[in-house]
């Protein structure tokens, strides 16, 4: 047999070039590309979780409370803008959801309504992600109240102004849960139309403040709609106007009105009016505590006593009148917004000499009538015995003034009479505001009654420290004391401080329930396996395993509950053995606090980085030139690999990122001196980030290998043999100039007929794919002529009679060529003829067919056989059946077409590399580009010449 080798190394000065071009190739495509090695698309940040609370800034000398919830936020992160809801009833509130961040970015914070009289701190509004430390963020938004000072002016809008200065009544309510708050404006009489009152330093936006008019002279009213008012926004001072006219008398007793506004009237009458006068006695009370601070640890209890001492003097003398008002409703209506305000006056000055107002727990019915008892204590006016009782009787929906209070006025006189002495006698009664977590014993006590000028009692209560650590409160002792016949009261406290230490308490704990998400993908099947461990006071290090599963509807998966776990303990939760393809978020450490009751750990896809080596399989040695580039594709993009040998070593620049379930797929081009001798193994062009595949990874790294295999080479090795047809076959004398000669293009092949079977100068003709040869006879026996197997352009991949043989990579196909001659008989040739040469058979004659006789010839006999000549073929053989006898088992017809084609390899397509690195990558690249496509044209020339010399 022979090999290629000696073709190989002629053509091989063309593949070193070839080779050159190639690495120049990838050596522009290393200088465009930019993207550093490992780089990875896609990477994953770290998260940190984050829970808001609300908290209102209440200054409790203002008197301001706190509103009601809810109150919504609009937190924008890196994952985008959340709407968390904040509620509660004390000063700070909780919100939820936690909200998730990336380290490193901006929160911003909005809050669109916030509650009437708030605004937010605009520093709270805004913060930056720590990128140090672990666990849950506690961020705080603060409030603080809108305040604005309010101004009073007083207008009288027609007539004369009164003289007498105004005494104004002004609560205010706030729009949280503050408590009402009341103050005593004065207005200064003048000579305008116009009055400056007092004002209200700070009131918050939106509360709703409402006046009385204590002591409004009986023949103004007020202007609808100016005695209340809600405290606008805005800022700076709000000045108020309170409009008065001059009253309108009408009928039946009632301030003048109507207007046909429905609503009902009110009619009002005194009934049993009496004035008394006489000597009065003054009363004080003072309350104190000696010590005034103790310490109480829990658990613990002490007495304290409190002693109250009363003392009564002789006074002035006291006026005194009583009596009832009848108020009957008249309309059809219930009434709305009674109120009474009881008056006394001197006429005609009309300066209130007392007042006290009455505002009834139930309206009037329509048609009916409720009677009011009063009774006002004043000092009476040197040498004057005549006075006069006035009611201010109003409701909000009398007919005329709807919203707007309005009603009658009515007034009666009185003398006063002799009553002797008045408040003789006193009663005295206790109260006690035990602190939160404490209890008193007892709680209250008395009442007294004191009829002595001195008195005093002491009162003990047993305090015990129940549930308090870490504190000082105050005890606070009021007692009270109320004149037996004025009604006149007087109070005074005492307060003991109490400090209560710390506590060896016994360690709080709470119960955590534990939740798990999945971001990304589907959760796997299964279930997973978290560790949760945390320090214990008493048991030290304790670890808990918990078995996460699936839910049969939602998404959290259930972990279970974490008992007593201490708080202010750092919980630690690890999930030692992720599902493949995903990675544990967190939290990884949260410290536990009171409001701890759950956390919700996460899992998200894990990135892996695919890194791609070569492999050359079925050759002894490596390939040590060349170049290989691999264009790996993920979910649709692409990215250059490039692969190139180093002192035998190849080595593969280039990486992707997948995950879970991602599908690789890989196109390979090889360089030219490559080509045609390696093959990719198909089945390392694809590779799937399934769970078995990325199970075999290396942390995060994950290794594919894409295997060559050496291009099978084909050989063929043709044998040939000689069969003669329709006659005996000649004896060696007869074909001693008998000659078979097989000629291709790198060998000649000469056989010769010894009588008895064909014999060649060496055994086979050797031929590769697309090499073809041929076949001529010269010397031909007479009477013989060819039939078949003798001609030009004959190819190996076309013969039937072939075997198989694998050898070092090689297919090698033995075949068997027959050439087939036909006996034709013995023409009449003058003596010193040469024997006729049978003409050449071209190539495609059908095979078995003669080239025609001249007319006239006789048939040809057959020579006379020599003695011991084996019998010759019977000439009734049919000469199709002799034509495709053999040497080989099966037989074998070279004129047809043959079938045992040997597969070829075709030609791996061209790759374009991409332009990756700008102006000066992509000049290099086609300067080298050039070069090759000049390198490969000369290649081409010389070998045209070379075949046509071999020729």
């Amino acid at each position: 047999m022979s090999s290629r080798a000696g073709r190989t190394k002629r053509r091989s000065w063309v593949a070193w070039l070839g080779t050159l071009v190639s690495v120049g190739l990838m050596i522009g495509s290393l200088i465009a590309a930019v993207q550093p090695i490992g780089a990875t698309s896609g990477g994953s940040q770290q998260l940190r979780t984050i829970q808001f609370k609300k908290e209102w800034n209440i200054d409790s000398s203002d008197g301001i409370g706190v509103p009601t919830g809810p109150v919504t936020l609009q937190v924008t992160t890196s994952q985008g803008t959340t709407s968390v809801t904040c509620s509660g009833t004390g000063t700070t509130w909780n919100c939820s959801p936690t909200v998730q961040a990336a380290v490193g970015t901006t929160v911003t914070i909005s809050e669109p309504s916030p509650p009437v009289g708030w605004e937010p701190d605009s520093r709270d509004l805004s913060f930056k992600v720590p990128t140090s430390g672990s666990g849950t963020i506690i961020h705080t938004v603060k409030n603080k109240p809108v305040t604005r000072k309010l101004d009073f002016q007083k207008q009288w809008l027609d007539g004369s102004p009164p003289n007498q200065n105004l005494q104004l009544q002004v609560t205010v309510d706030d729009p949280g849960s503050g408590s009402l708050k009341s103050y005593n404006i004065t207005c200064s009489k003048s000579s305008s139309a116009t009055w400056n009152c007092n004002d209200i330093s700070k009131v918050q936006v939106g509360s709703s403040v409402t006046i009385v008019e204590q002591n409004l002279p009986s023949d103004w009213d007020p202007v609808s709609g100016t005695l209340s008012l809600t405290m606008p926004a805005g800022s700076g001072t709000y000045t108020h106007t309170i409009q008065n006219r001059a009253r309108q008398t009408g009928g039946g007793g009632e301030p003048g009105g109507g207007g046909g506004q429905a609503g009902t009237t009110l009619s009002a009458q005194f009934r049993n009016v009496v004035g008394t006068y006489g000597s009065s006695y003054d009363w004080t009370i003072e309350k104190t505590v000696p010590p005034e601070s103790l310490t109480i640890p829990k658990g613990a209890s002490e007495d304290v006593t409190f002693t109250i001492t009363v003392t009564r003097s002789e006074g002035a003398s006291t006026a005194q009148v009583t009596g009832e008002l009848c108020v009957t409703n008249g309309g059809e209506r219930d009434t709305q917004g009674l109120q009474i305000v009881f008056y006394v006056d001197n006429p005609p000055d009309t300066t209130w000499l007392a007042n006290t107002t009455d505002t009834p727990s139930e309206q009037i019915p329509a048609g009916q009538t409720r009677c009011y008892p009063f009774s006002l204590t004043f000092t009476p006016v040197s040498g004057d015995l005549s006075y006069r009782v006035g009611a201010k009787v109003t409701i909000t929906n009398h007919s005329g003034h709807l919203g707007d209070p309005f009603g009658p006025n009515p007034k009666e006189s009185f003398s006063l009479t002799s009553s002797g002495t008045i408040d003789e006698s006193a009663t005295v009664t206790d109260s006690l505001e035990c602190p939160a977590g404490f209890s008193c014993d007892p709680e209250s006590v008395g009442p007294w009654t004191v009829t002595q000028s001195s008195w005093s009692q002491d009162v003990t209560i047993s305090v015990t420290n129940n549930t308090v650590c870490s504190e000082r409160v105050q005890l606070t002792n009021t007692a009270t004391l109320t004149d037996s016949d004025s009604g006149r009261q007087s109070s005074d406290s005492a307060t003991a401080t109490i400090t209560a230490p710390d506590c060896e308490t016994e360690p709080q704990t709470v119960n955590i329930r534990v939740e798990k998400t999945w971001i990304g993908e589907t959760p796997p099947g299964g279930s997973v396996t978290l560790e949760a461990s945390w320090q214990d006071q008493e048991d030290g290090p304790v670890t808990l395993t918990l078995t996460c599963t699936p839910p049969s509807s939602g998404t959290a998966w259930d972990c279970g509950t974490l008992e007593n776990v201490l708080i202010g303990t750092d919980l630690t939760i690890k999930e030692p053995n992720p599902p493949t393809g995903w990675e544990f978020v967190g939290p990884k450490t949260v410290t536990v606090s009171q409001n701890t009751t759950s956390i919700t750990v996460t899992n998200q896809l894990r990135t892996y980085l695919v890194q791609f080596h070569k492999q050359w399989e079925d050759s002894i040695e490596t390939p040590d030139t060349g170049s290989v580039t691999l264009t790996v594709t993920v979910n649709g993009e692409s990215t250059t690999v490039n692969c190139y040998a180093d002192y035998g070593e190849w080595y593969c620049l280039g990486s992707v990122s997948v995950q879970l379930g991602d599908v690789v797929t890989i196109e390979e081009s090889l360089s030219e001196d490559l080509q045609g001798e390696w093959e990719p193994d198909a089945n390392t062009l694809s590779w799937t980030a399934d769970e078995q595949t990325l199970a075999q990874c290396q942390d995060d790294t994950c290794t594919h290998v894409v295997v060559n295999r050496l291009v099978p080479q084909v050989q063929y090795e043709i044998r040939f043999e000689k069969r003669w047809v329709g006659g005996t076959p000649p004896n060696a004398d007869a074909a001693g100039s008998f000659v078979i000669t097989v000629t291709s293009e790198e060998e000649t092949l000469t056989c010769t007929w010894d009588g008895s079977a064909l014999g060649c100068d060496h055994e086979t003709l050797t031929l590769f794919p697309g090499e073809t040869y041929g076949v001529s006879e010269s010397g031909m026996p007479q009477g013989w002529t060819a039939v078949s197997g003798v001609g030009e352009g004959f190819d190996p991949a076309r013969l039937d009679t072939c075997e198989l043989q694998e050898e070092n990579n090689t297919r090698v196909y033995i075949c068997t060529h027959t050439v087939v001659n036909q006996w034709q008989g013995t023409p009449t040739t003058p003596t010193g003829t040469p024997p006729a040469t049978p003409p050449t058979t071209p190539v495609g004659t059908p095979e078995g067919t003669p080239p025609p006789t001249p007319p006239g010839t006789p048939p040809s006999t057959p020579p006379a056989t020599p003695p011991g000549t084996p019998p010759s073929t019977p000439a009734s053989t049919p000469v199709s059946e002799a034509a495709g006898a053999t040497a080989t088992p099966t037989p074998v017809s070279e004129a047809l077409p043959a079938t045992a084609t040997p597969p070829t390899t075709p030609a791996a397509a061209p790759q374009v590399l991409p332009k990756t690195g700008g102006t000066g990558g992509g000049l290099l690249i086609g300067l080298l580009t050039a070069l090759g496509t000049l390198l490969a044209a000369m290649g081409v020339a010389l070998e045209l010449r070379r075949r046509a010399a071999a020729r």
